[in-house]
């Protein structure tokens, strides 16, 4: 009894539509979950794994606590999967440590991002404060609107002259 053609993997029985659901409903789930910590963000390859949506997005730089300049352009980097993107780019924020929005601007995919593989992203962010300390947010394009569609990682850093 089948539901569907997949041209890539054959025909899909009910069994397989059921357990697809089901995966979808505990990834659903677990994305309301809060996110504890510094948000799991590293630019060491052992701790990728244990950061939350690694299987989505990974920053290479910065890394968490990392001291960020004052006096220079703020570049983020790293490489995220298709889904993570809309139109070839995602929100990146930079917030003060009273949660107050210092620079706010578009990471770009820096290749085809139109996969489901992980593609590069470049962001540049222009920022002043006289806090010492804040926390970069990367979020995933959610062109739904949905909540449940949302999904981010925090990544706290120092700032310095």
């Amino acid at each position: 009894d089948f539901v569907r053609f997949r041209p890539d993997h054959g025909p899909m029985t009910h069994s397989t539509l059921a357990k697809a659901l089901l995966l979808g409903t505990t990834i659903s789930l677990a994305a309301c979950a809060p996110m504890s910590g510094n948000g799991g963000a590293s630019s060491s390859s052992s701790s990728v794994s244990s950061q939350p949506y690694a299987d989505m997005i990974q920053v290479s730089s910065p890394a968490p606590n990392a001291q960020v300049s004052k006096s220079q352009p703020f570049v983020v980097t790293g490489r995220a999967t298709g889904p993570w993107y809309f139109e070839a780019s995602f929100p990146v924020k930079l917030l003060d440590s009273n949660g107050n929005i210092l620079a706010e601007a578009p990471a770009q995919a820096q290749g085809d991002w139109m996969t489901m593989n992980f593609v590069p992203f470049i962001a540049t962010l222009n920022f002043t404060t006289t806090d010492t300390s804040g926390t970069l947010v990367l979020r995933n394009d959610n062109p739904s609107g949905e909540p449940v569609n949302d999904k981010s990682i925090s990544i706290p850093v120092t700032f310095v002259p």
